[in-house]
């Protein structure tokens, strides 16, 4: 499938951007190159998506005007499907994440961007790392209604929220 488009960096010429995109026999992405032309020079962003036998995305490499691959994305799933690591960048940062017996989304990144490297009381590294630039944390009722929430960014103070719900 491929489309034409008008860019916003070439106004004159109809034909400045083409996306073209293809799909496995399971109907998933599996590549995707988008073509610009800025004043005459054309330029390349590709996409290759892999998945696991299970179906989920797990990888995606990104090529800028055919060069070595620029950034990678991967992602590692527990039994239950839930995303339990994501590297982004290559190795720039890995988002963390960890649940609750029943499922429910427990924390991203430790919940806190301490930066800190250490070991947990059962020694396992704990997920902060230097390089987290994002951390959340959620708590949730008996109902399994969110009743907190708490989040921070690098360099930004931790923010708490409380929730509460009326029935009436």
């Amino acid at each position: 499938m491929a489309t034409q488009s008008n860019h916003i960096l070439d106004l004159g010429n109809m034909s400045a951007m083409t996306n073209a995109l293809s799909l496995n026999s399971r109907d998933q992405l599996i590549t995707s190159s988008q073509n610009v032309w800025v004043n005459g020079t054309s330029y390349t962003l590709g996409q290759t998506y892999f998945y696991d036998d299970g179906g989920r995305a797990n990888k995606t490499e990104v090529s800028w005007d055919g060069l070595t691959k620029t950034a990678e994305e991967t992602t590692a799933f527990d039994a239950l499907d839930n995303p339990l690591t994501q590297k982004v960048g290559g190795n720039l940062q890995t988002v963390d994440y960890s649940y609750y017996a029943n499922g429910f989304l427990q924390k991203i990144n430790g919940g806190a961007t301490t930066g800190s490297i250490g070991l947990t009381s059962n020694d396992v590294p704990n997920e902060n790392s230097a390089n987290d630039l994002f951390a959340m944390e959620l708590s949730y009722a008996t109902n399994g209604n969110i009743s907190s929430w708490k989040q921070q960014n690098r360099g930004f103070a931790l923010q708490n929220y409380a929730y509460t719900y009326d029935y009436d």
